[in-house]
């Protein structure tokens, strides 16, 4: 059976590169789909193969079709060198802890290689996807449409839920894995889920999705009223499945979204009136009952209030029964190491066997305190040549307020990693990795468009100087 399932794999992917090598873009919408559905589709259907490695085939072959037309797809100076070299210490750090053997236990070359994939090369693969394919900045403009239909697609399927109920798949789910963390309150209370992996992934995603896209409602011109109203409607869809996941990270997101845009802005004005705004709702939030009428109002105060502080307990005893292990672990139980491939009488079983209840505390686990810190580093690196980036390397006002958008929507979402384990999960890899690699692409495709004008200038001049020559040997003529 294994054996009909890898030719039929094969076979695929064989058949992929040989139809779209020339429609490359096409493929990519499609891997960008399928990494969208990809969870809602396996309440539905059995996948004879791990999620990631169907996702990594997928992103391969892309990567293949993208480097047999390297010549199309090289230009000069569009690679972001820095951002791969940057995030490439992480990676580093990862690969060497396959000879990590804190456990005792020997070194497991497939535990390692099935987390390593995930977290340290995804990434990369991500990356220079997003390197190669994207041109210019329509490109770009393009690839956040494609998401804002989506995220659209996402609150159609939120709607149905709250409205219409579960399906078969979605009621098998909720009443087995999701039950103690979605159906609250003795049933009377449910955090939706749309066909997102849980309630926490729809809320961190939606609530990015809810201020980037109302940043792009705001900032863009009247002129184009339908990619306006386009954009008002995806923010505002996003907002809805935000509310209604409700999860404390999504309100967290959008807060930090929000001030990290208006600090990346230098209007320190509005930073000072927009911190104040939101400081005064999450006290009304937290503190009085207003809203309380309006159901969606108590799932969001429900993250709050009550049924979030026995979660948050446990987190608490969680962290604290594995302090002591971690303390004599400074590069962590390596990755991969879980209670599959660790016996019960190992002293760090216990460590295996304790949900991670945010991605940090799961890295801090695996990779110890010194990957922590590595990966922490390697992020606010990042964060700080964004800001840099957008600050003072792009002159054209549209690219600055994407890349604004896109570095706020990253810092966002280093914070929802902290809050759960949802920052590697699908579909955010391929987006807010897309991000990072398109922000740091923008000085490229600013110089670009800068030399498009000139060029254009310079045409203009020529035929403004011909048009005048015409007319003096007409009149001299005459």
């Amino acid at each position: 059976m294994n054996t009909v399932v890898a030719l039929i794999i094969y076979g695929t992917i064989i058949g992929l590169l040989v139809y779209f090598k020339r429609q490359q873009q096409l493929f990519f919408a499609i891997t960008f789909i399928l990494n969208y559905f990809i969870m809602g589709i396996e309440r539905y259907v059995s996948i004879p193969v791990p999620i990631s490695i169907l996702m990594e085939g997928f992103w391969i072959v892309l990567l293949v079709i993208l480097l047999c037309n390297k010549n199309k797809y090289r230009d000069e100076g569009k690679i972001p060198v820095k951002i791969f070299a940057i995030y490439g210490i992480w990676t580093i750090y990862t690969t060497l802890e396959i000879i990590n053997n804190t456990c005792g236990i020997g070194l497991d070359i497939a535990a390692w290689f099935k987390d390593v994939r995930f977290y340290g090369f995804d990434p990369l693969i991500v990356m220079l996807i997003f390197s190669l394919i994207f041109r210019t900045k329509e490109d770009i403009k393009k690839f956040i449409i494609l998401w804002g239909i989506l995220l659209i697609l996402c609150f159609i399927r939120c709607f149905a839920q709250v409205n219409f109920g579960f399906d078969k798949g979605e009621s098998l789910w909720l009443n087995s894995v999701g039950y103690h963390t979605h159906v609250l309150r003795a049933g009377t209370l449910i955090r939706y889920f749309s066909f997102f992996s849980d309630a926490a992934n729809l809320g961190a995603h939606t609530a990015i999705g809810f201020i980037i896209f109302g940043i792009l409602f705001l900032q863009n011109s009247w002129k184009n009223i339908k990619l306006k109203c386009f954009y008002l409607i995806v923010s505002l869809c996003s907002m809805y499945c935000m509310f209604l996941s409700g999860a404390r990270a999504g309100m967290i997101v959008a807060i930090c979204c929000a001030i990290a845009y208006v600090f990346l802005s230098r209007n320190w004005k509005m930073f000072s009136y927009t911190t104040i705004v939101l400081i005064i709702g999450v006290f009304l939030l937290v503190f009085t009952n207003i809203g309380n009428g309006i159901q969606s109002v108590r799932r969001m105060r429900s993250a709050f209030q009550g049924t979030e502080e026995a979660s948050m307990e446990v987190r608490k005893l969680n962290q604290k029964a594995i302090e002591s292990y971690m303390r004599e672990a400074p590069f962590g139980i390596g990755l991969g190491k879980d209670a599959s491939n660790i016996p019960p009488s190992n002293r760090y079983y216990i460590v295996a066997i304790t949900p991670p209840d945010s991605t940090i505390i799961y890295l801090w686990m695996r990779t110890g305190s010194v990957g922590v810190f590595i990966y922490l580093f390697v992020n606010i690196i990042l964060l700080i040549g964004a800001t840099f980036i957008v600050w003072f390397r792009i002159k054209d006002k549209e690219l600055r307020t994407i890349a604004g958008i896109f570095t706020a929507g990253s810092a966002a979402w280093l914070v929802a990693g902290y809050g759960n384990h949802i920052y590697f999960q699908y579909p955010n890899t391929m987006i807010f990795f897309g991000m990072q690699t398109l922000i740091y692409m923008m000085p490229y495709f600013d110089k670009k468009l800068l030399q498009e004008q000139l060029l254009k200038n310079k045409n203009e001049e020529e035929k403004e100087v011909e048009e005048i020559e015409e007319l003096q040997e007409g009149l001299e003529t005459t």
